[in-house]
């Protein structure tokens, strides 16, 4: 069953998250900062997340962006200290952490992103043990009617060249490769969908 993603399920989708997904966030610190962002894509400010469930357990979830300033400046507005605090924290106990923030913050302010009209699939993680087994399918197949109800024509997404698992999925239903570019000094494919 997939379902909008809601506060009460933030905790949980934060530990896949940190336990499926490539991340420099790590530990309880980490948990908590990935958590303020599920909170406000939770809240529908700038984006829109969905939930698969079985037999009461998240198994998956896919997150839909179209307003990335307005998620930021609600994370900011809804943590502020706290959140700085915690990547402080952070910082201290993964060093990396602090270069992967310092890159975000001067990609924000000063790298020209491809302007793409439309809406970003970021991320979707599905547990292993349900993969093959139509679960990321079906969570995109919900992104792409809230991305059409939305008015958007279309979906992108950004893929590190060498994810070829990711390619080989994203390409099986239907994405096509349009584009490279470099973000905070890593190398994606850009991939969409139209729909």
């Amino acid at each position: 069953m997939i379902v909008d993603l809601e506060a009460i399920h933030v905790k949980e989708a934060a530990a896949l998250h940190l336990k499926y997904l490539k991340t420099y966030f790590k530990g309880t610190s980490g948990k908590k900062i990935i958590e303020c962002v599920y909170k406000v894509v939770a809240s529908n400010s700038g984006g829109k997340g969905f939930i698969a469930i079985d037999n009461d357990n998240i198994i998956g979830f896919i997150c839909g962006i179209w307003n990335q300033k307005a998620i930021y400046r609600k994370i900011l507005k809804d943590n502020g200290i706290w959140l700085f605090l915690l990547v402080l924290w952070q910082s201290f106990a993964n060093p990396k952490c602090l270069i992967y923030i310092i890159k975000l913050i001067y990609s924000i302010i000063f790298e020209k992103e491809k302007k793409i009209k439309s809406y970003e699939l970021r991320p979707i993680v599905v547990s292993p043990d349900c993969r093959g087994k139509g679960v990321a399918v079906a969570l995109v197949d919900v992104l792409k009617e809230d991305a059409a109800k939305r008015g958007f024509k279309n979906i992108y997404l950004y893929v590190e060249l060498e994810n070829i698992r990711a390619k080989k999925f994203y390409e099986k239903i239907g994405f096509r490769q349009k584009d490279r570019i470099k973000k905070m000094g890593v190398l994606y494919y850009i991939y969409i969908l139209d729909i």
